[in-house]
């Protein structure tokens, strides 16, 4: 993608960035373009009681990142055409079994999805990612957990979870695990992109593209 940076936002810890993806044919529509809205937090405390209290704070997050996606379409340059992703990240450690973060994060993306699911299509949202560490001060970060919930394959935002590992010398992430099978997942579907340029076709003529119904 080409990205520009949308300015001002309503968080401080918050970004929102104008993407344009590379080398696609134009068409009527122009290249698909996308809005990005990145939110940040250093705190997130998880137990391993069934409790849901803990959910409220990435409740808040991910709703603060749509706040941003509805400030940013306000701008002349962007407009309500363009699809949107999410992208929250935790930038802290929980000290708790992987598979037992997986369980409650899944469980939280997927209430959440349907507790919000109209503002999330009103707002044109086909991914949203929370990304946290796994591990204590005393041993370190053990895992890097990735959730999504996509829409891209054509289920209305499918939840998936994989173990990201990074390059240690660059610090980007080279390689995504799948949690429960160990299995390593490709980089990109390219599903995905032609998902997302039929979807941006049926948004730009009022109306939703069937495969978001599938999972509904």
């Amino acid at each position: 993608y080409e990205l520009k940076r949308i300015v001002p936002t309503v968080g401080r810890s918050s970004q929102v960035f104008l993407g344009t993806k590379r080398g696609e044919a134009k068409g009527k529509q122009g290249p698909p373009r996308t809005v990005f809205a990145h939110t940040i937090t250093h705190s997130l405390k998880m137990s391993t009681d069934e409790a849901e209290g803990w959910m409220d704070w990435p409740e808040s997050l991910v709703l603060s990142a749509a706040d941003e996606l509805e400030r940013a379409r306000l701008n002349a340059d962007i407009g309500s055409k363009p699809n949107s992703y999410i992208f929250t990240h935790f930038n802290s450690l929980v000290d708790l079994e992987p598979s037992v973060v997986v369980e409650k994060l899944e469980s939280f993306m997927n209430r959440f999805v349907a507790k919000h699911g109209n503002r999330l299509q009103k707002s044109k949202v086909d991914e949203i990612v929370v990304k946290l560490g796994i591990g204590s001060v005393s041993r370190g970060r053990t895992h890097t957990l990735r959730l999504t919930a996509s829409s891209m394959t054509g289920e209305y935002l499918k939840t998936t979870s994989c173990f990201e590992q990074v390059d240690s010398l660059t610090g980007r992430p080279a390689r995504w695990l799948d949690v429960r099978t160990g299995d390593e997942l490709g980089k990109e579907d390219p599903v995905a992109g032609r998902m997302q340029v039929k979807r941006s076709t049926a948004r730009a003529a009022g109306s939703t593209y069937a495969p978001e119904f599938l999972g509904m």
